[in-house]
């Protein structure tokens, strides 16, 4: 077996030694900020996704409730358009009444203007002929 070379540090070799240390003590420094570091990255970004979440979950609640009202809306003019659907109908067959039976009245009063009319005829020709009897009779008269 070999023994170890081992040599005593030298005055020169402690300064060295110590800056080794220093510098360890450094690196450990840095890993502990660099891991805190990084720590605070995760929150931050769990934070983010945190308030994104919130915030997705805000503008559904506001969508939803717009949503809502808007259903609340469309069910009022669906409602209101189903009365003045009816109501229209309701108009249409009263219109539609009126001029049938303005139909009806026109041609009753086509037909009566027309008995009145072949009346006024008639009796038109029957003056003539009485007329032309009386004419006669006045012939007659003067001839006697």
């Amino acid at each position: 077996i070999k023994p170890i070379n081992y040599k005593e540090p030298v005055a020169e070799d402690a300064p060295e030694f110590r800056a080794i240390f220093v510098i360890n003590e450094l690196k450990a420094q840095l890993q502990t900020k660099i891991t805190l570091i990084s720590n605070l990255k995760k929150q931050i970004k769990n934070l983010h996704e945190t308030s994104n979440e919130a915030k997705v979950k805000n503008d559904i609640d506001v969508i939803e409730t717009i949503n809502i009202e808007l259903e609340h809306s469309m069910a009022k003019l669906l409602a209101k358009n189903e009365q003045l659907h009816k109501e229209n109908e309701h108009l249409k067959q009263t219109y539609k009444e009126l001029y049938d039976s303005i139909k009806k009245t026109r041609v009753q009063n086509k037909d009566n203007s027309d008995s009145v009319i072949s009346q006024i005829n008639q009796k038109s020709v029957r003056n003539a002929d009485l007329k032309a009897q009386i004419q006669e009779k006045v012939f007659a008269n003067a001839a006697l």
